[in-house]
């Protein structure tokens, strides 16, 4: 979502843009497990998380790049207003109409 808001607000310094694993706002995507917050412990939200974050092939194929990620997660944990914040941005962040009018390829 950084990148997209520096391509649209400084067009002359970006010369070619590739946006991946991001999107253009909650209005224009699927929508997501969001809230996956809830009652459940730090390995259960790693999970849920790493199911937001990786597709399903990589889920599949590659098992020990998703227990590393669920390592890690639990290892550095975001605190719930961490969470809710980020959500909260997430929830309120809208590019569409601006990367329709963006000039790089």
């Amino acid at each position: 979502m950084i990148a997209q808001i520096f391509a649209i607000k400084y067009p002359e310094r970006v010369e070619k843009l590739v946006l991946g694993c991001t999107f253009c706002g909650v209005k224009h995507g699927i929508p997501s497990q969001a809230l996956l917050w809830g009652d459940t412990s730090l390995e259960e939200r790693a999970r849920k998380t790493a199911n937001l974050i990786f597709c399903e092939e990589t889920i599949k194929k590659y098992p020990q790049v998703i227990d590393l990620f669920v390592e890690r997660y639990m290892k550095l944990p975001i605190s719930r207003e961490g969470f809710f914040r980020k959500l909260n941005a997430i929830l309120n962040f809208d590019s569409l109409n601006d990367l329709k009018s963006s000039s790089q390829p």
